[in-house]
């Protein structure tokens, strides 16, 4: 079992439980994890293995991010089109104006959310509000 480091405001643990099953599942070999509200960290955890040769993931230990716009612009997209202001299915160009320079007018919403930020929960919320 991995020790989990960091700490987690009280009204925070679904992250915490879901971060301590990523390791339990064996998904993660070593991750953190920080969210913050309004500026101030609720969340800060980190577990596991930094390196391929076993160094222990330390509170300051340093990482590459990657495509992390990509999926605050996807829920963006996913809220607005809960409230209706999105149609997932008009052409891209509807609300993204230089996808037209390249012949790309046919491209959906739906489709552009797909191939630019497609992580898995953002298909199950798709999902969730279909249902």
């Amino acid at each position: 079992m991995t020790e989990i480091q960091g700490t987690c405001a009280e009204g925070s643990a679904p992250v915490r439980d879901a971060f301590t099953g990523s390791f339990d599942r064996g998904d993660e070999r070593g991750a953190c994890v920080v969210v913050t509200v309004d500026g101030e960290p609720v969340v800060d955890l980190w577990a596991g293995l930094a390196t391929d040769d076993d160094q222990p993931w330390a509170r300051d230990t340093i990482v590459n991010i990657y495509s992390t716009t990509k999926t605050m612009a996807a829920l963006r997209v996913l809220m607005l089109a809960d409230r209706g202001e999105v149609d997932l299915g008009a052409p891209t160009a509807t609300y993204w104006r230089w996808p037209n320079r390249w012949a790309r007018t046919c491209t959906s919403a739906c489709r552009r959310r797909r191939t630019i930020a497609s992580p898995t929960w953002c298909h199950l919320l798709i999902s969730a509000r279909r249902s």
